[in-house]
């Protein structure tokens, strides 16, 4: 308390107004934290927060055929092993990324990928189709454009 038995400054509440002008700072930067992941979204996917229309991975673009059929897990891992048509490629499934590349809200991306070698030698792509997990054994192709 202060001699004419006002608080000081640092004792006041906030004002009503820089309360206001808070809170909508506040909404105003979580408001552009979400338009900014949304465009950053559809320029690497091609869509609004949906099925994604291509994945780039390993400096090469993935698309997804316009009519999408739904395979299962064993229907990717037959379709994998059948891909590469050299003896030395593992044709083990792997996680190489997420979609979107966030740890828990993103959905895995299956791959068989060639080996570092193998890629220089013969000049071969780090896969030659991707997969992309829409659920419980369920599954989205998407091949290699370019």
């Amino acid at each position: 308390m202060t001699v004419l038995g006002t608080p000081p400054d640092r004792d006041r509440t906030p004002s009503r107004g820089r309360r206001a002008v808070g809170a909508l700072a506040a909404v105003a930067l979580v408001l552009g934290v979400i338009g900014a992941a949304s465009v950053a979204y559809h320029r690497a996917y091609g869509t609004w927060w949906q099925t994604p229309q291509r994945i780039s991975f390993c400096d090469r673009t993935y698309v997804a055929s316009p009519s999408p059929v739904l395979l299962t897990r064993a229907e990717v891992e037959s379709r994998a092993g059948s891909l590469w048509a050299i003896k030395d490629v593992d044709r083990t499934l792997r996680t190489v990324a997420t979609v979107p590349p966030l740890p828990v809200v993103g959905k895995p991306v299956l791959a068989v990928v060639a080996p570092p070698l193998a890629r220089q030698e013969k000049g071969l792509p780090c896969a030659m189709a991707l997969y992309l997990q829409m659920g419980a054994d369920r599954y989205v192709a998407f091949l290699l454009s370019d």
